[in-house]
């Protein structure tokens, strides 16, 4: 079985509130700030009211205007994104899947810190160049007798399993047919001879692969 480490959940950014009465939020006092720009300035340029952007990190902030006249002019993170392996940014309430295990990205806040979490809300397994959703049966290409079921699982610290196990067995007899365990009276070729009462019995052992055992008589 598959795992996978989830450690790129727990990304903390502390929100910074920028009140600007005239002055540059990066530093230096600009008293034709206000003047000049009816939003917020920004590194140089003017932030429309209520107008969001991206920054690096996957950082989406916000130009706030209050009071009666908008005289507070207050910039802040308003969305923390979580990237994922090809460094794209998926934003609060947005999904996105890898290697058949679907993320959503949430952001938990408090009064000075965003923090934003990856969720697994499926786990699926990756089978003949397509995604399996967890539970699914389907027959095993290499086994005629043999079907398969995607199991994955979240651990209690985030590590993720997957893979396929086997759900079914039965024994093939000569003429292709699939007999249950326990089944006797019929017909197998054994090393050329054709045997015309035999029986299987599969053997499960813990930690090791299913296996069939075939008798005739």
């Amino acid at each position: 079985m598959n795992s996978v480490a989830l450690s790129m959940f727990g990304i903390v950014l502390a929100v910074t509130l920028y009140q600007s009465g005239g002055a540059d939020p990066n530093g230096g006092a600009d008293p034709n700030a206000i003047k000049e720009c009816s939003g917020c300035p920004y590194n140089g340029q003017c932030k429309r009211k209520n107008e969001e952007w991206v920054e690096e990190g996957c950082v989406k902030k916000k130009c706030h205007m209050e009071g009666p006249r908008g005289y507070e002019r207050i910039i802040t993170v308003s969305e923390l994104g979580c990237r994922d392996s090809s460094g794209k940014c998926h934003f609060p309430g947005s999904t996105w899947e890898e290697d058949c295990i679907k993320y959503q990205c949430l952001n938990h806040r408090n009064a000075t810190t965003v923090r934003a979490v990856y969720d697994v809300i499926e786990i699926g397994c990756p089978f003949n160049e397509t995604c399996l959703k967890n539970g699914a049966v389907v027959p095993d290409t290499e086994s005629k007798c043999t079907s398969l079921r995607c199991v994955g699982v979240q651990g209690k610290d985030r590590s993720i399993h997957y893979g396929m196990q086997t759900d079914q067995i039965k024994c093939e007899d000569a003429n292709g047919l699939c007999r249950e365990e326990g089944e006797r009276g019929w017909p197998l070729y054994v090393n050329g001879t054709l045997y015309n009462n035999c029986h299987c019995n599969i053997v499960r052992e813990e930690g090791r692969a299913t296996s069939i055992q075939k008798e005739c008589s």
